[in-house]
């Protein structure tokens, strides 16, 4: 059995008009996924934030490497011209290094080097210089320390005119104007700078190669943190006098590495190794508004991709971490930017918030459009066809100029149509009468055959009378001894043609016609032409009376 096939239901021009206004739609949402993704709109406020910190993270590691390089070229000029004022000092005074033990030549030297450290503190960007000399007035001291002059300036300044005396001989920094540190002391005790030893490294190295950066600790009286950068001083034979350097204090470093970010409440720190817990940093912030300085431990816990979490006493942080290893001797560091997890959440909701706003705005200005175009274009469409089905004029206003020359084109098309059913109507009914006369003669004919066939049955009979059936009988058993071309004559006897029209056909003469005619008279023993085709009839007739 068959199947019927299953018929959908037609659509109405509203619902094809909705469907067909849905792909520009999401052909449009497509599109602007693709700008959005383009422009980098479409990120997610993860990903955007990934690429920022990145992009921050260089920048603090470049902007640090490129610091650390300046101090060691600096550094690096500090501790030669140290080197020959000790050297020229000791040759003046014609002492060996151990003979600075005494206060009075240590002095000396103190106010020989005072004015180029000076110098040093103010041509470097940092927060103290300081020249310590392998002597000291404690020789007797459990805590061995060492004599020299350690200048600091105030960190938070930029122009650094207030400068401090934080270790050497009093009386020689109040003669140059720099008043001593409220913390005071003459010497600098070795065990409170960690790396001091380290510092006196293989003679053989070039002295830009000898540099060292100590952990980030706290100097003695000081409230904030610091790092020193460290060189021996050596004499021309490669002894260590000495060790110089600079000192980059937790203020200094904020002032001179805060950041141009678009990060919210940025935060960047530098530490020493790689551990989940950092006690020991250097901090900074944004250049055009404050930042949350970290307090105590900061605890680092993996999160998704390169992104960590950081969490101090007070709160949450998001950032990136990027560790830099020394070739030379003075050490890797690690930095870490980072921005306050509940900015980043304020920031990814906004985000998000926008991201809706717009993709319901364009959905709203695809709908009105739909809206439109249905109310301005499809409405009239629709009641000029409901008046087409009611068989009224076009009268709609609104209605397109298309609407009311397709119902001309119809109207005029129905004329047309009209025209010709009509003809068609006119030319059946003239076939129809066409029909009747035929059919009529064709009756009118048919009664003549009919009268024909009785007067020849009738003939037939009343020759069949005349006629002896010996005769006959002799007649129709001869017929086959005609030759054939005299059964061809016979044949066009039988057919009507006369004597002329059989020598025209056969192209023979007359007397050839006179001689087939004798043969075929003495084959079927009749006497005359007349006599032939009365006989022929009565076979006509005796063979259409035969059953078929």
């Amino acid at each position: 059995m068959n199947k019927l096939p299953i018929r959908l239901p037609r659509r109405s021009m509203r619902t094809k008009l909705a469907l067909y206004m849905l792909v520009p739609v999401v052909l449009i949402l497509i599109m602007l996924a693709v700008c959005l993704s383009l422009f980098g709109r479409f990120k997610t406020p993860k990903d955007t934030l990934s690429e920022r910190l990145d992009t921050q993270a260089m920048s603090f590691e470049k902007e640090l490497l490129s610091h650390r390089n300046s101090l060691v070229t600096v550094g690096t000029h500090l501790s030669e011209d140290s080197a020959a004022l000790i050297e020229g000092y000791l040759l003046k005074a014609g002492i060996p290094l151990d003979a600075l033990s005494d206060g009075v030549h240590l002095a000396a030297l103190q106010e020989r080097i005072i004015e180029p450290l000076r110098q040093y503190l103010l041509q470097a960007d940092c927060s103290g210089a300081f020249v310590l000399f392998n002597a000291t007035v404690g020789i007797n001291s459990d805590e061995p320390s060492y004599s020299g002059l350690y200048l600091q300036v105030n960190g938070y300044e930029s122009d650094r005119r207030e400068m401090i005396l934080y270790r050497g001989i009093s009386s020689v920094g109040k003669a140059h104007g720099i008043m001593p540190h409220r913390k005071w002391r003459l010497e600098t005790r070795k065990n409170v700078i960690p790396g001091w030893d380290e510092s006196k490294t293989d003679p053989s190295l070039p002295l830009a190669l000898t540099y060292r950066f100590t952990d980030i600790f706290t100097l003695p009286g000081m409230s904030e943190k610091a790092t020193l950068i460290m060189l021996p001083i050596r004499d021309g034979e490669g002894k260590t006098l000495g060790v110089c350097g600079f000192e980059i204090s937790e203020s200094c470093f904020a002032r001179l590495h805060s950041q141009t970010t678009k990060l919210p409440h940025f935060t960047g720190i530098i530490t020493h190794g790689d551990s989940n817990s950092i006690s020991s940093f250097l901090s900074c912030g944004s250049d055009d508004g404050y930042y949350y300085a970290p307090s105590g431990t900061l605890s680092v816990s993996d999160s998704d991709g390169k992104i960590i979490t950081l969490t101090d006493d007070n709160n949450t942080y998001l950032g990136m971490k990027r560790s830099y290893t020394d070739a030379g001797t003075g050490g890797g560091f690690t930095i870490i930017v980072m921005t306050n997890k509940s900015s980043y959440d304020r920031e990814a909701t906004d985000a998000v918030v926008k991201n809706m706003l717009l993709i319901g705005l364009i959905i709203a200005l695809s709908v009105a459009f739909c809206i439109f175009f249905s109310r301005s274009y499809l409405s009239p469409v629709l009641k000029a066809l409901e008046q087409l089905k009611k068989d009224e004029r076009l009268s709609h206003r609104g209605a397109p100029a298309e609407i009311g020359d397709l119902f001309a084109f119809l109207a005029e098309k129905d004329k047309s149509r009209q025209s010709v059913i009509d003809g068609l109507k006119r030319e059946m009914a003239d076939a129809g009468s066409e029909l009747s006369k035929l059919q009529a003669e064709q009756s009118k004919l048919q009664e003549e055959y009919e009268r024909a066939r009785t007067q020849i049955s009738r003939l037939t009979t009343s020759a069949m009378q005349e006629v002896s059936p010996e005769g006959y009988a002799h007649f129709t058993s001869n017929l086959c001894k005609l030759t054939p071309k005299e059964r061809e004559i016979f044949d066009f006897y039988l057919a009507g043609k006369n004597g002329k029209e059989i020598q025209e056909t056969l192209s023979i003469s007359e007397n050839t016609l006179k001689y087939h005619n004798k043969h075929i008279y003495q084959t079927l023993n009749i006497t005359s032409r007349k006599e032939l085709l009365r006989y022929a009839a009565m076979m006509q007739e005796s063979d259409a009376a035969k059953p078929d």
